[in-house]
Formats: structure tokens, C-alpha cells, sequence
């Protein structure tokens, strides 16, 4: 009896003394892999590049994104000038309630366009950031699974690439 509770609280105490739990890491986005940086037993700092894909599509995205929200900017600014100068001709009873709607309109929505790119360009530039997998906290890498080339689809349940274990 002394000798089953002596081993039974050996091994609850080997147990809490070294609890230390692994931690399976996945990417948000799907693509292909394009590098794997760390191995099995490797040692990374909080903020290391453990895994990237390939981000050539996602770098294309926010090469457009950028382009369209320049664009809407422009837009936004003449419609912004086509409104004032709609404003003061109407002051000066040279233009007509409609004309001057017209014009309102025409800039409330270049203004919404406009937002709606810098959303767009936004979300682009998350997805972007998502391509590389980083390690949350100082760790100790325990699995790799994945290498390049690999297709990692993300559609309906994260597909786990790296598994840590904190230092």
C-alpha cells in the first residue's frame, strides 16, 4: 500500500513538474508550401518564420487592391470637386435641385467605393500575412508535418503543419 501511493505520487508529481503541453500549429489561408524553416528538436524565438507558402497570388492580390483603392481615390476626389462646384452653381440658382442630388449622389458613392477598396485592400494584406506561419511563444519544435510542395487546404478545418511545445 505505502509503495502504490509513493509511486502513484511519484508520477503525479514527474507529471505537474514537466506539464508542459504541445501546441499543433495550422495556417488560416490554403496555398502551397514553399518553405519549411524548422526540424524536429530546433529551438525558435517567439516570432520566428516557421512555415511559408508560396504568396505570389496573395502579393498579386494586394498589387491589385492598391491599384483599385489609388483609383477610388481619385475618383472620390473628383466627385468631391464635381459636388462643390455643383454646390456653388446652385447657390447661384444656375443648377437645379436634381443637378445638384445628382451630384451628391455621384460623391457618396465614390466615397463608399472608395472604402470599400480600402477594406478590400485590407483583407488582401491580412491574407498575406497569414502565408507565414511564425511561432507564437519561444518553443521547441516537436513535429513537422509538412514539407514543400505540399498542398495545405484550409477550407473547412485547419490542416496542423508544426507542433511546439513552449520552452
Amino acid at each position: 500500500m505505502k509503495k502504490t501511493v509513493g509511486l502513484l505520487f511519484m508520477l503525479l508529481l514527474l507529471s505537474s513538474a514537466g506539464a508542459t503541453e504541445s501546441v499543433v500549429l495550422g495556417m488560416l489561408v490554403s496555398g502551397e508550401v514553399a518553405e519549411v524553416r524548422v526540424t524536429p528538436g530546433q529551438e525558435v524565438a517567439a516570432g520566428e518564420l516557421l512555415v511559408r507558402l508560396d504568396d505570389r497570388l496573395f502579393r498579386s492580390r494586394v498589387a491589385a487592391a492598391e491599384a483599385r483603392l489609388a483609383a477610388a481615390r481619385l475618383r472620390r476626389t473628383q466627385m468631391a470637386q464635381e459636388y462643390e462646384r455643383a454646390r456653388e452653381l446652385y447657390e447661384r440658382t444656375l443648377l437645379s435641385d436634381y443637378e445638384l442630388q445628382s451630384a451628391e449622389v455621384a460623391y457618396r458613392e465614390a466615397e463608399a467605393a472608395r472604402r470599400e477598396a480600402e477594406h478590400a485592400l485590407a483583407v488582401a494584406q491580412r491574407e498575406l500575412a497569414r502565408t507565414r506561419l511564425k511561432a507564437p511563444f519561444d518553443a521547441r519544435v516537436l513535429k513537422v508535418l509538412t514539407h514543400v510542395g505540399q498542398a495545405v487546404r484550409n477550407d473547412f478545418q485547419i490542416q496542423p503543419l508544426v507542433e511546439v511545445t513552449p520552452k
